[in-house]
């Protein structure tokens, strides 16, 4: 469960701010969970397995504007 919303919170949140013009998580706000968040996404494992960023926010913009 953890590594869910790990993921969600590392992978999704950032893309989904930034289409939305939200600041939930910021550096000056968490900073050490937005550098968790850095260093997470960074890892070769978790990068080899989700999809490539622009794909992501394409996604997501589709899904919010229906």
């Amino acid at each position: 469960m953890v590594d869910i919303v790990a993921l969600f919170i590392a992978f999704w949140l950032r893309p989904f701010q930034e289409i939305k013009g939200l600041e939930l998580l910021s550096s000056e706000k968490f900073p050490n969970l937005f550098k968790w968040t850095d260093d997470f996404v960074s890892c070769s494992i978790v990068t080899e397995l989700l999809p490539p960023r622009d794909k992501l926010v394409a996604h997501i913009k589709a899904h919010l504007s229906k």
